[in-house]
């Protein structure tokens, strides 16, 4: 099932030993509630912690007001794999609260990374 839903984001699935595996979510919230978004968001570090991120930050985009970024790494693909499966029914209510703060039409849009060097 986790792996059906992660083929929308990646075009093929790396080994389950490659890694680290850098996440990024980006966010178009609405004008004006920066300082609500950051104290919502703020809340997602304990729950990437806990299901393995060993990394996470939230970044303002310098260049497009209104855009953040969260950003976490975890160790290995398996253990992103593993880290989605591990979510919480409470994990999900906090990410519903953070994209509650999305700007009309849009999405919060999630990448992926692995490090190659």
């Amino acid at each position: 099932m986790v792996r059906r839903a992660l083929t929308l984001f990646v075009q093929a699935e790396p080994s389950p030993e490659a890694g680290p595996v850098a996440v990024e979510v980006a966010y178009r919230i609405r004008a004006g509630e920066d300082q609500a978004f950051l104290d919502t968001i703020g809340g997602m570090k304990a729950p990437r912690r806990r299901h393995g991120a060993t990394f996470w930050r939230a970044y303002k985009d310098l260049g497009e007001e209104c855009r953040y970024v969260e950003r976490f790494i975890v160790a290995s693909w398996a253990d992103y794999l593993h880290q989605r499966a591990r979510a919480t029914v409470a994990d999900h209510a906090l990410e519903a609260e953070v994209r509650a703060f999305l700007a009309p039409g849009e999405t919060a849009r999630m990448s992926h990374f692995i490090a190659e060097r």
